[in-house]
């Protein structure tokens, strides 16, 4: 982010903050929607927000079987399906923050841990890791999705709470 960016960005917060406190929480909710859509630009796919035929699927043991064609398939039936999603692996620290965080905010998150899904990590085309990467260009986890949106990893997702965003994001 830019110079001139991040400052006009900061000047949009600042300004969702005074109406928020000015004139309550009606109009602070469509300042907020407001600023989402002006700062969206940095949001990496965009999800179509249909609802999938199934909503029950196998978090620990995705194969073909499952009922879902392929991990692209897997991945997004399970944006489609929860207003935050959160692809993780049970021992990385920065996963373990980002799951803190949402917890803290009484945010509920649905947790994909890569590493108890068969084909979940891994290099192959076959693997769950390789089509994220395909979606959202991020090698790394967490990888947060927020309603059918590509968050980022740990350190934007953080700094999004920080922000205000991520509660933007959410009520959109």
């Amino acid at each position: 982010m830019d110079t001139f960016a991040f400052f006009s960005f900061v000047l949009i917060v600042f300004d969702f903050i005074c109406v928020a406190t000015a004139f309550g929480a009606s109009t602070a909710s469509f300042a907020c929607i407001s600023i989402c859509q002006q700062s969206s630009s940095r949001l990496h796919y965009n999800v179509p927000r249909k609802r999938p035929a199934h909503t029950e699927v196998n978090n620990l043991w995705f194969d073909s079987g499952s009922g879902i064609a392929t991990p692209l398939d897997f991945i997004l039936s399970e944006i489609r399906s929860s207003d935050v999603v959160i692809f993780s692996t049970t021992h990385c620290p920065h996963c373990i923050e980002t799951k803190q965080l949402f917890s803290r905010l009484n945010i509920n998150a649905k947790i994909i841990e890569l590493d108890r899904i068969k084909n979940g990590l891994g290099s192959g085309d076959d693997s769950i890791a390789m089509k994220l990467y395909e979606i959202s260009g991020q090698r790394t986890v967490p990888n947060v999705f927020v309603k059918g949106k590509h968050l980022g990893g740990n350190d934007e997702t953080q700094a999004s709470a920080r922000s205000g965003k991520l509660q933007c994001l959410l009520l959109s």
